[in-house]
């Protein structure tokens, strides 16, 4: 094969890898990842597990369990780069604390048999690994209009190889949960963006409060450390702006930091960006 062709076959590869991850219907990122399984299970009643896997009598239990009745599809994550599964798995509890409801976590033996959950659970055998590698989530949002639960299994397996599995199903909304509001927008825009929604969602919820969710992408150099204090001097100052020039009251402001774990976005051509939530 010659190098052009080779080029032409990166190139294909590396486009629809990009156009599916574009796609997919989540409002955050699966750090440092690429899409390996999109598949649909169908809409049906589904299991949603809130605790670990049990082996009893040869049978499997959860002492906690939801049946939810829904449109679900399932994805498989290959972690690029030796990134480590764990924070994959902290990346998700910080988003699902900021946006959404937690319902459930677990990490390492605290989850069990890896075996279980990667054959008996997902039927994905990739995901089998050491049960000290391995971590879960369960929890659930609300954007625009859908109410979604969301669990994520993530797994360094048998072959050192990093793994994410995330199942998806889509419900009727409840009034459980927060609302995602709005689109992202940049420090620039804080003055200008419409929030005239959040506004009134705040008026009726005097008791609950807005949230200032900060992402960013991975700086090319300084890593963690160097981008940290930058988000959190920029959300300082944006907070501001929506304070002092949009009317959002400072004693029920809230600040989180979601990053840098998230790509580019492309949209606002932006290494860091910002979403408005409110939250009862």
């Amino acid at each position: 094969m010659t190098l052009s062709s080779v080029r032409n076959v990166l190139f294909l590869s590396l486009f629809f890898s990009l156009s599916a991850r574009a796609e997919l219907p989540f409002p955050f990122e699966v750090p440092s990842s690429v899409q390996e399984l999109e598949r649909s299970l169908g809409q049906d009643a589904h299991f949603v597990f809130l605790s670990a896997p049990k082996r009893i009598n040869n049978e499997i239990r959860h002492e906690k369990r939801e049946r939810v009745k829904g449109t679900a599809h399932e994805y498989l994550f290959w972690i690029e780069n030796n990134y480590p599964v764990k924070s994959v798995h902290e990346y998700f509890l910080r988003w699902l604390k900021a946006s959404g409801e937690l319902l459930y976590s677990c990490e390492q033996r605290g989850c069990e048999s890896s075996s279980v959950w990667a054959n008996e659970i997902f039927r994905q055998p990739k995901l089998y690994g050491r049960d000290s590698d391995q971590y879960y989530l369960v929890g659930q949002y609300v954007l625009e209009g859908k109410q979604y639960w969301v669990s994520v299994y993530s797994v360094l397996n048998g072959r050192r190889h990093g793994y994410s599995y995330v199942r998806l199903i889509e419900t009727e909304v409840s009034d459980r949960g927060p609302i995602i509001q709005g689109q992202s927008f940049t420090a620039a825009g804080a003055a200008q963006a419409d929030f005239s929604a959040i506004l009134r969602d705040l008026e009726r919820a005097p008791k609950s409060h807005w949230w200032l969710v900060v992402y960013s992408a991975m700086p090319a150099q300084g890593g963690v450390s160097a981008r940290l204090p930058q988000m959190e001097k920029q959300a300082q100052e944006v907070a501001q702006v929506l304070v002092k020039q949009r009317q959002f009251p400072e004693s029920r402001q809230r600040i989180h930091l979601a990053g840098p774990f998230n790509e580019p976005d492309s949209k606002l051509k932006a290494d860091i960006w910002y979403r408005l939530y409110v939250q009862p």
